[in-house]
């Protein structure tokens, strides 16, 4: 609009444009400033939240957590098999009445292995042996599945992790073979109790990286949905700044417009021009000086006219 009135020459174009300019230099400097400090925020931000370091630190934090399960569970392992030399070692699994002192053998060996629970099963539907640590409950050990009993009684060795409604519950099985017989008479359980809030932080881990994986991919998704609302809202100001340049140019260069138009008319020999003048301001000052002046010149001269008429 600027550049075709200049073309033009329109009257006061000149001027249009030295108040658009200002206005636009004066807004586009902090707007600049201000877009480059926030785009260097965004993308520090951005690198921050989806920092390799950060991953790396989750996924080490979720192997620390694995190592720490599966180590629990080969001491399990470990002891049960210690245990189990020892119970054979001691007492003839076949004769019904040498297992009944097994309760008190299994105390004094989860005592002396510092274990949580230790348990024995004949068969899987039979009642189990079961001692645990005294200040534990007997419900945090639940009974092993029955297939998992049954694996055991068929000479697997089995690693579970059972969740209870105070925490994990780790357990190793083995058989429990006689040593005369070489058959197996039981099943031996040994079992570590994990209390629920480091199950809780282990499950807060796993949830952080699972989320940190999936917002990960939207990196610079999102980080383009920012810089494209930061240029808009850039645009929008350098918009603005024009906008209300012309309309400060337009409100000063239309009385102007109309007194050159009018200065032009008089010039001519029309003497009935008069300018609207609306405000106080100094332009309306000017278009009030200049109504007053073309009505004392036509005063005069129909004063003169009237003078030469008589």
């Amino acid at each position: 609009k600027l550049f075709l009135e200049r073309r033009r020459g329109l009257l006061g174009s000149k001027l249009k444009t030295k108040l658009v300019l200002s206005f636009l230099s004066l807004s586009i400097v902090p707007t600049v400033v201000l877009f480059l400090i926030s785009s260097l925020y965004i993308n520090s931000t951005f690198d921050k939240w989806f920092s390799v370091k950060v991953g790396n630190t989750l996924q080490a934090s979720l192997e620390i957590t694995d190592i720490y399960y599966k180590n629990t569970q080969r001491s399990a392992l470990h002891f049960a098999e210690r245990i189990r030399e020892e119970v054979t070692s001691l007492m003839d699994l076949d004769d019904r009445y040498t297992r009944a002192r097994l309760p008190r053998e299994l105390e004094q060996l989860r005592a002396k292995y510092a274990l949580d629970a230790v348990e024995v099963y004949w068969n899987p539907l039979d009642p189990r042996t079961l001692v645990v640590k005294p200040e534990m409950n007997l419900e945090l050990f639940p009974r092993l599945p029955i297939e998992t009993v049954q694996s055991a009684l068929d000479g697997t060795d089995v690693s579970l992790v059972q969740h209870v409604g105070t925490g994990d519950v780790l357990r190793s099985i083995i058989p429990l073979k006689d040593r005369s017989s070489k058959k197996t008479a039981g099943a031996l359980s040994v079992s570590y109790h994990l209390p629920v809030s480091l199950v809780n932080k282990v499950d807060e881990i796993s949830s952080t990286y699972a989320d940190f994986k999936e917002v990960n991919p939207l990196k610079y998704p999102v980080k383009t949905i920012y810089f494209v609302i930061l240029i808009l809202i850039t645009l929008l100001v350098i918009f603005a700044a024009i906008w209300v340049g012309l309309y400060l140019a337009r409100q000063m260069t239309l009385p102007l417009e109309q007194l050159a138009q009018a200065v032009t008319e008089v010039g001519s020999g029309n003497l009935n021009v008069e300018i609207e003048t609306p405000g106080n301001d100094e332009v309306a000052t000017v278009s009030t000086a200049f109504n007053k002046m073309t009505a004392d010149i036509r005063e005069n001269q129909d004063r003169l006219q009237l003078a030469y008429s008589t």
